[in-house]
């Protein structure tokens, strides 16, 4: 069986269609999608207030730690958590929200205030103070965060 290359070869089509009616009127031109900014209201998230919050809540925290050891004379196991209760919660009512930057500044507020206090009221770093402080500030961390 012999095909030819004059036999196989199809008809040639033409590569463009009629050509289109000329026209006065400009392409439109499809603008790009730019977000617009919208300005915070009062009501939005506030970052130096969050802070505040964070501030205000770790310092009642270790005040009440310092009354209730001073008052009783010895310490409280993991009384220290109620400063990083305070402390994040207090970050995350006035910040309207929560937010990881404000998470890691809280757990920050949260280790020095608790830390001044631990050593304020023992001189040392007992392994239970030690505990008492990691948790506070993780437990400020995550609720100042998530």
């Amino acid at each position: 069986m012999r095909i030819s290359a004059a036999a196989s070869a199809p008809a040639a089509l033409p590569l463009t269609g009629p050509a289109a009616p000329a026209s006065s009127r400009p392409a439109p031109r499809i603008p790009a999608y730019v977000p617009q900014a919208s300005a915070k209201s009062s009501g939005e998230f506030n970052l130096g207030l969050g802070i505040l919050g964070a501030l205000l809540g770790a310092g009642t925290g270790a005040a009440l730690l310092f009354v209730i050891a001073v008052a009783l004379g010895f310490r409280i196991p993991f009384i220290g958590l109620i400063t990083g209760l305070l402390a994040g919660y207090g970050a995350r009512w006035l910040y309207k929200g929560t937010d990881h930057a404000l998470g890691v500044i809280t757990a920050v507020i949260t280790f020095v205030f608790l830390g001044g206090t631990l050593y304020l009221l023992f001189g040392i770093f007992a392994i239970g103070s030690i505990i008492s402080l990691l948790v506070s500030v993780s437990v400020a961390y995550r609720i100042a965060s998530t």
